[in-house]
């Protein structure tokens, strides 16, 4: 009789483990390592599927590059905080102050009369 499977509620926390084939080669499943979860996937099934950070605890979702790690972790746990997400760029508070300067026709403080 197949035992039952055991899973609970919410994003699993997946542990990368590499195993090796007869031939060489590796094989990497991921595996929940809450405790009486008995989830455990291949990693190319786990592109887009959610999963608890290892360092934070917030839920975030699988992609190829947090596949690569043995604890996959989010992106705000990564260290790279200079480093702003593909397609974002950082501002510049000053060049915003100016360009509303320039649409409003006057400073911000002149015109609500501050001075």
């Amino acid at each position: 009789m197949p035992r039952a499977k055991r899973t609970h509620l919410g994003p699993h926390k997946f542990l990368r483990i590499k195993y090796k084939r007869r031939d060489g080669s590796d094989y990497v499943i991921f595996k929940c390592q809450i405790a009486g979860c008995s989830s455990h996937k291949p990693a190319a099934l786990l592109v887009g599927e959610a999963c608890e950070c290892w360092k934070c605890g917030r839920t975030f979702q699988l992609n190829k590059r947090t596949l690569q790690l043995k604890k996959p972790h989010c992106v705000i746990c990564t260290g790279k905080s200079n480093a702003a997400p593909k397609g974002q760029q950082h501002v510049d508070i000053k060049k915003v102050e100016e360009n509303l300067d320039a649409l409003l026709g006057g400073s911000l403080d002149d015109l609500l009369g501050g001075g």
